[in-house]
């Protein structure tokens, strides 16, 4: 029972050294804002926080077979 615990206390959500990029206290309040607010409002408040379609439309095309992709220093 006693190694489960310190499992969980050990374990993180986070990738190592992610809280260490953060800028400050409201940073970190923003990305433990998110899971509270699922955790409290469940779908409905799942399905309020999606970001709108649009952005979606904004991923650009996939590169085309007749259209080279050009890595950075290719130039």
């Amino acid at each position: 029972m006693t190694s489960i615990l310190r499992l969980l206390v050990i374990a993180s959500v986070l990738p190592a050294g992610q809280i260490n990029q953060l800028a400050g206290r409201g940073q970190f309040l923003e990305l433990v804002r998110y899971p509270i607010e699922l955790r409290d409002g469940g779908a409905k408040r799942a399905r309020e926080l999606q970001p709108p379609l649009t952005a979606a439309e904004k991923v650009p095309d996939p590169p085309r077979a007749w259209q080279p992709v050009v890595q950075r220093g290719e130039l």
